[in-house]
């Protein structure tokens, strides 16, 4: 499996997830039961935020910083979303190989970390998946089903069309 096929999986799962989660109230969006950064709109979002923060890093750009608080619904950061994940995918699928293995030097919240980048790829992909595990943690907590968006279901649905 190439990165671009993780890429198109994690944005797909994203997809199966954010769609879940549209049928939710304000407050129930909002809510932080288990103190701050616990709600399901923290937990849709920061990741993208990441992802596109990431992407910047890997491309020598500035680091955009989002204001996370800004989403009203699970729309809300589908609509932001979209084109985020658009130019991660483009950025990951015209990735000659050589570049995979270029090291970047990434000044984050919390420290430095020195990864290639296609280690930064697989970290991107793989933080997304433990915060739409969180986000199915939330609805399931708050009475509310959720997809299952486990790779699994993707290639399954990538062969059966």
């Amino acid at each position: 499996m190439t990165l671009i096929d993780l890429c198109r999986y994690d944005a797909w799962a994203l997809e199966k997830l954010t769609s879940a989660c549209n049928g939710l109230s304000p407050d129930e969006f909002a809510a932080e039961p288990f103190g701050k950064g616990s709600s399901v709109r923290f937990h849709l979002a920061h990741p993208i935020s990441a992802m596109d923060r990431y992407r910047a890093r890997i491309l020598g750009e500035p680091v955009p910083d989002y204001d996370l608080n800004a989403f009203e619904s699970a729309k809300d950061v589908q609509d932001w979303a979209a084109p985020l994940i658009f130019r991660f995918e483009l950025m990951v699928g015209e990735m000659p190989e050589s570049e995979r293995t270029r090291v970047v030097d990434h000044a984050t919240r919390v420290g430095v970390y020195r990864m290639t980048v296609e280690e930064t790829v697989r970290h991107v992909l793989n933080h997304g998946t433990y915060h739409r595990g969180q986000v199915a943690a939330l609805l399931r907590t708050a009475g509310h089903d959720f997809p299952d968006t486990d790779l699994l279901f993707w290639v399954v649905e990538q062969a059966t069309g």
